[in-house]
């Protein structure tokens, strides 16, 4: 089955629909990505600066030197690090801290990855007077009191994200995205289905960050509060008239109606403004369609594999787990 790719000269939904189902797999094959991430603060228990002698920027290039990972750069600042496994650490708008794993076959290996990960990185951040606590919002300070780091796409983000709590989930949210292979696309539509009855489940349960400015609010989850107040267009939960009869080819007219915020091309950020994903047609388009994908919040999403974010990752799993009739576990 042929892709998408940089020589396309011309594509249609339909090439959408079948590079979604190129990436479908073999129940034997399914495997479970892990995002992960973590807020960064320093010995006074306030936002870690991402300059400085004991920065984020030097824990990176001191991680990199003590463990052999390869530094990743933009216009000369370090802002993430990959092993040769692919697994990576990179730095989220306010510095906090994101472990990507490479997909694993079941939960326990993502444990084990997780917990020898964790060592390195708090054997190095002791000698940087850092600390990056699983913890759902920065509960320290407010939103205004965090730099953005030097990264070019973070600040065009904080430019068009447009609703009043987009500042706090740039700077001070952190969660935990899990990702999950589906077998075709009505396997894809049963996960997606669970993902949207589990969300608020899961949200209530594992809700960690009633602590703002250091001060107790009234709510269990500031973070969930800031997605919801980040961006009308882009976060929140899928439509109703989507969730219906789901298909790919619903989901891909679904996206294309959003704006797209920016395309990254020779390594320079060029905004649109209001250009819609449905009107591209060439092989530069590719690029532009690969990008509105990515910068698209829904509470669950569709790439190559179906992502939830904010999952408790082992209920998530033994939700997907199939009963003998062919059904899942929530029917």
């Amino acid at each position: 089955m042929k892709m998408i790719n940089a020589k396309t000269t011309n594509f249609t939904k339909e090439d959408l629909i079948r590079d979604y189902l190129f990436s479908s797999k073999h129940p034997n094959l399914f495997e479970i990505g892990l995002e992960y991430e973590r807020i960064s603060l320093n010995k006074n228990n306030t936002t870690a600066n991402y300059f400085g002698e004991k920065g984020i920027e030097n824990f990176l290039k001191a991680f990199s030197k003590k463990y052999n990972w390869e530094p990743i750069f933009e216009d000369n600042h370090i802002i993430g690090l990959k092993n040769e496994n692919s697994t990576t650490i990179t730095l989220e708008p306010g510095g906090q801290l994101e472990i990507s794993l490479k997909p694993q076959k079941n939960v326990c290996d993502i444990e084990k990855e997780i917990e020898i990960l964790n060592k390195k990185i708090n054997t190095i951040a002791k000698k940087f007077d850092l600390s990056f606590i699983e913890y759902g919002i920065n509960p320290t300070c407010k939103a205004t009191e965090i730099a953005i780091i030097p990264k070019r796409r973070y600040q065009t983000m904080a430019n068009h994200l447009d609703l009043k709590m987009s500042k706090f989930m740039m700077r001070q949210t952190s969660g935990i995205q899990t990702a999950f292979d589906f077998e075709n696309e009505a396997d894809a539509a049963q996960k997606i289905t669970l993902s949207i009855k589990l969300s608020p489940i899961v949200t209530a349960i594992f809700a960690n960050s009633p602590i703002y400015n250091k001060k107790l609010t009234k709510y269990k989850s500031i973070r969930s509060l800031a997605w919801i107040y980040t961006d009308k267009q882009r976060c929140g939960l899928l439509n109703e008239d989507l969730l219906e009869n789901f298909s790919f080819s619903k989901y891909i007219n679904y996206v294309f109606k959003i704006p797209v915020i920016f395309i990254v091309r020779d390594n320079k950020i060029i905004e649109f403004g209001g250009f819609a994903a449905r009107h591209a047609h060439t092989k530069e388009a590719i690029t532009e369609l690969i990008a509105y994908l990515k910068y698209h919040y829904p509470n669950y999403k569709i790439k190559a594999k179906t992502e939830f974010l904010v999952a408790k990752i082992s209920l998530i799993r033994a939700g997907f787990k199939k009963k003998e009739n062919g059904g899942y576990i929530y029917d």
